[in-house]
């Protein structure tokens, strides 16, 4: 289905990465590309439905074209049904999946993919033998991995520190490449790779120093870390191929393992959790998992796990070793299944790149001498069908993103905020919000909220 039909998380990881398209910019064009892309996943649709919606598609597509070129809004006859929320979101079967076959074994060489850190034709000459510039990404898709929606594994493998050393001593990327390929065919026995999608993106980046002397590896918790691994799987996965949206986990060994963890509490919606083989950080902001699922493995996170596990909404599991079973249990069992509307949310960042989780996000902060760290936590009341948002005083605006599954549109909506500490809050928004697919669209294609495989129809925005 290309770029279009997965964009809702292929947007998210572009938003991890500080990638995303501005809001101005969403001229009739895109929307017809956008509305032309959108009528294939009505070849998902119950048959009784297919001919309804067949139909609704025309009369859009006909409004579209009376149109022509001009960039203005448009929402006559645009009522959004409730069947499009469901259409967008479960429309994760590729046509034409870019790995044409699948064997359950990883691939004896990685594929490539060009150069996502943009690096200069000067500095690839001088780092050639250590990297060429690629990122480079064993794989292993199961048999039936066309057939039905099957979880993902971003696996993380051990590094080996290489920092400031001259350019002729670095490891080649060579030899890397081939012990990260039988790390992977050790460490996934077949047992695994029949029940799961398996990515594993070869961390051999190199970058120079100022002299041009010497170089260093990256690691996996740095900027190029985390991109390597979220370019993986965006371009592998979310882009290509049928997987279950709710079921995508990082997998860290050696010092991949810290980094899964921050990874998770940067992006919480955007996977599912992590299986961590290792020592927990010693600082992190774990409140930022707290609808997310964690394996974790050894004594040397015992505690961090008991820890958690007894605070209420973390979903924190402890063993003491891990084996293909119970690897394929856990990534299996339908409690670590991702939820995308937690109807609680709390989010705790110094940095507004990482200002987003699910259907809340920070918008922009004031400046507050002493204060470094943004605070804010939202919660769904059902009954009154209102939403109250906790912040301290770092935050000065967040926006909340809307569907029938998180509040009811059919009813007014209210906003209420409260600084921390206070007992009562203020009413900042009370109102009704129409289903309108104008803005459908619009949050389908800037996926501001890097929420992955959510579809939202409308959005709040507040400034305090």
């Amino acid at each position: 289905m290309g770029t279009w039909t997965i964009l809702a998380t292929v947007a998210a990881a572009l938003t991890a990465v500080g990638s995303a398209p501005e809001t101005d910019n969403f001229s009739t064009k895109d929307r017809k590309a956008l509305v032309k892309s959108v009528r294939k996943y009505y070849g998902y649709l119950d048959e009784s439905l297919y001919g309804k919606a067949l139909k609704e598609m025309g009369e859009i597509q006909e409004t579209l074209e009376k149109a022509g070129d001009k960039d203005e809004d448009w929402e006559a006859s645009l009522a959004l049904c409730g069947d499009w929320r469901e259409i967008l979101r479960e429309g994760y079967q590729a046509e034409s999946p870019r790995v044409k076959s699948a064997t359950g074994n990883f691939a004896s060489r990685p594929m490539e993919l060009s150069n996502p850190l943009g690096i200069r034709e000067a500095d690839l000459k001088e780092l050639d033998k250590a990297f060429n510039g690629d990122l480079k990404v064993f794989y292993s898709f199961p048999k039936r991995y066309d057939k039905e929606p099957m979880p993902v594994i971003v696996a993380m493998h051990p590094t080996e520190a290489e920092e400031n050393v001259k350019i002729r001593d670095l490891e080649s990327s060579s030899d890397i490449v081939r012990r990260v390929g039988d790390w992977a065919e050790e460490t996934y026995p077949d047992e695994i790779r029949e029940k799961a999608i398996i990515l594993v993106p070869v961390l051999d980046l190199a970058s120079l120093s100022a002299d041009g002397l010497h170089a260093s590896r990256a690691r996996w918790d740095s900027a190029d870390g985390a991109l390597w691994c979220f370019t993986a799987l965006r371009d592998l996965v979310l882009n290509e191929v049928n997987h279950d949206f709710r079921r995508i986990f990082l997998d860290g060994h050696g010092e991949g393992s810290l980094a899964a963890m921050i990874f998770c509490s940067q992006y919480p919606s955007m996977t599912t959790g992590a299986v961590i083989r290792g020592p927990a950080p010693q600082r992190i902001e774990f409140s930022n998992c707290r609808n997310q699922s964690f394996l974790m493995v050894g004594e040397e996170s015992k505690a961090f796990a008991e820890k958690w596990s007894a605070e209420q909404g973390y979903n924190v599991t402890h063993v003491d070793s891990i084996d293909a079973a119970t690897m394929v249990g856990w990534i299996s069992d339908e409690k670590n299944a991702k939820n995308t509307l937690p109807e609680r949310v709390d989010l705790a960042t110094d940095n507004l790149r990482y200002g987003a989780a699910y259907w809340l996000k920070i918008s922009q902060l004031a400046r507050v001498e002493n204060l470094r760290r943004a605070e804010i936590r939202a919660e769904v009341n059902k009954e009154d069908n209102s939403i109250t948002v906790t912040t301290n005083k770092l935050v000065a605006g967040f926006s909340l993103f809307l569907n029938d599954d998180l509040v009811d549109l059919d009813r007014e909506i209210k906003v209420i905020h409260k600084q921390a500490g206070e007992e009562e809050g203020a009413i900042r928004y009370q109102g009704r919000k129409k289903r309108v697919l104008e803005r459908l669209l619009k949050e389908y294609y800037y996926r501001q909220h890097g929420n992955g495989g959510e579809v939202f129809v409308e959005s709040i925005d507040i400034e305090l």
